[in-house]
């Protein structure tokens, strides 16, 4: 049974290369290989939930309160911090909003498992 991954344009292809030596049953299909290397990533979010046939309500709200979470943490970014701020959101803010994701997700995974 190969595992699936759907590698996206930006990752570096070192990187894909390394896990393929170490894992050779990993299956990463590129983003050039599945012609989305000009979609955006919202776009890319839509066609995974297709394929993966997740429902379209739960797909729907995860994506209307992610893209909500995010707008208005910008918002407020640039209400206490002002305009030095900008530059943190547009080369920053993706990593920022990873971490909070994972260690919110963390924190109830562990809620519901112990």
């Amino acid at each position: 049974m190969k595992i699936k991954f759907q590698a996206d344009a930006n990752l570096n292809e070192d990187i894909v290369n390394g896990v393929l030596r170490r894992i050779p049953e990993i299956d990463f299909q590129t983003a050039h290989e599945a012609n989305l290397h000009r979609a955006s990533d919202p776009e890319v979010l839509t066609i995974a939930a297709g394929a993966s046939k997740l429902s379209l309500g739960p797909f729907l709200l995860a994506s209307i309160v992610s893209r909500a979470m995010r707008f208005y943490l910008e918002a407020a970014l640039l209400f206490w911090f002002g305009e030095p701020v900008r530059d943190f959101i547009e080369r920053r803010l993706n990593l920022l909003t990873t971490f909070l994701v994972l260690l919110i997700g963390g924190f109830v995974a562990i809620k519901y498992m112990f």
